[in-house]
């Protein structure tokens, strides 16, 4: 063999980066029979992408080589990147120049600054008439917290008795008035 072979023992590996939007997967294969590389020669690597959508995958292939006379290894790391899609729309959604950041500037008023009044949205409320207290139905919250509810199956079995029988246009809000008395009952 001569000093400067260099064999490809493991030549590809593909790791998926955090930055990839999409799931596609590439491969790589080292053209030719042979994993060998001899002094001059060039050996080429197919590397293809089966992507499963439209847009821009982005890996890493790393080409590792056993250098045949020092015993050593080394790799080779290249970023593989594609973009799937319409060549007009991606050449639409280029950008025209590079970004700038926008530049700061103080604000300088002219003129007298007037303050304004709080805004009503700010301010508390004043309610003319104080609302009565509503309790729900006893009956509907002891069916569902009472002492005959011990077990949650049993719980849901007294309420059931106390629903609609059949959930439609003229018994919906019935239907969710209860629900809404259950769920305020368990949050106090």
């Amino acid at each position: 063999m001569d000093s400067s072979t260099l064999i490809v023992i493991f030549f590809f590996s593909l790791n998926r980066k955090l930055t990839t939007v999409f799931r596609g997967r590439f491969s790589a294969r080292l053209r030719g029979k042979s994993k060998l590389i001899q002094k001059g020669m060039t050996r080429q690597v197919s590397v293809v992408l089966h992507p499963s959508d439209q847009g821009r995958y982005e890996d890493m292939l790393e080409l590792v080589f056993w250098h045949s006379e020092k015993h050593t290894t080394f790799v080779i790391t290249r970023t593989v990147e594609a973009t799937i899609g319409s060549r007009e729309d991606h050449e639409l959604l280029k950008p025209k120049a590079p970004y700038q950041r926008r530049k700061f500037v103080k604000f300088r008023p002219v003129g007298e600054i007037v303050p304004s009044l709080r805004p009503s949205a700010w301010s508390k409320t004043t309610w003319v008439d104080k609302l009565p207290n509503f309790y729900p139905p006893a009956k509907l919250i002891d069916a569902a917290y009472g002492p005959r509810s011990v077990q949650t199956q049993q719980a849901m079995a007294n309420v059931k008795k106390l629903m609609p029988n059949a959930f439609n246009l003229q018994n919906y809000g019935t239907w969710f008035q209860n629900l809404l008395y259950i769920e305020e009952e368990r949050v106090k």
